[in-house]
């Protein structure tokens, strides 16, 4: 592993208003840091803050107090042409892979554009993008004719794959999956899980795996953080 984090925490703290105008502090004064290729289990009760931890780390929300590093730089500190550059690069898996895809486009839609925001420097043509795109669908067990439907024409497992493969695509630093197998049938949650740790072994990958599921933690993440 390298001796920069790819994403560190330093001495977060995060806490939201109630309605009856009191507060609840979800943590404070939390540091840790996760480094390249490692997998990182994040497991905790529903309400003690994973999926904001998570939010905190990908700078979708800011913290109260403490700093977000991004491979050793304070996110806070950086321009937003800078910020812009390395945004594709930290991605996230949504927990209902139906609110990941707009409704209204078919899968190929949602790619391109996907492509066109993302200005892929690792891929030499478009082409080179889509034939990328094609080799993960045959490793996920994906036909071609389902990026001709719509999101409401594919079951949760198939949209969770297409999630994993449109955030991979991007070759990401960091990835925070949010409790990707928590709405899939158990038939297919090892799958995904697996699904998930592959890519991110190919691709050198830090990840936060979010879960309730502390045996599926044990087995894929080399530690694991519990928020009491």
């Amino acid at each position: 592993m390298s001796n920069v984090p790819v994403v560190e925490g330093l001495c977060l703290s995060k806490s939201f208003k109630r309605k009856n105008n009191t507060y609840v502090t979800l943590f404070s004064n939390l540091s840790f840091s996760i480094y390249k290729g490692e997998i990182v289990g994040l497991c905790g009760e529903s309400g003690k803050g994973k999926t904001t931890l998570g939010n905190l780390l990908l700078n979708i929300i800011h913290p109260d107090e403490g700093s977000i590093l991004w491979n050793g730089k304070d996110i806070s500190m950086l321009s937003r042409k800078e910020r812009k550059r390395l945004r594709p690069l930290f991605q996230k898996i949504y927990q209902d892979p139906a609110l990941s895809f707009p409704p209204h486009q078919r899968i190929q839609d949602m790619f391109k554009d996907f492509y066109r925001w993302g200005k892929h420097t690792s891929f030499s043509s478009e082409r080179a993008w889509w034939d990328s795109l094609r080799e993960g669908m045959v490793k996920a067990s994906l036909s071609e004719k389902l990026l001709d439907r719509y999101p409401c024409q594919l079951s949760g497992g198939e949209l969770q794959r297409f999630a994993i493969l449109r955030a991979m695509l991007f070759s990401p630093l960091f990835l925070v999956a949010d409790e990707p197998t928590s709405r899939l049938d158990p038939s297919i949650q090892a799958r995904i899980a697996h699904m998930i740790v592959k890519n991110a072994k190919e691709k050198n990958t830090a990840i936060l795996f979010i879960s309730h599921n502390r045996a599926l933690l044990e087995a894929v993440c080399s530690r694991i953080i519990y928020l009491e």
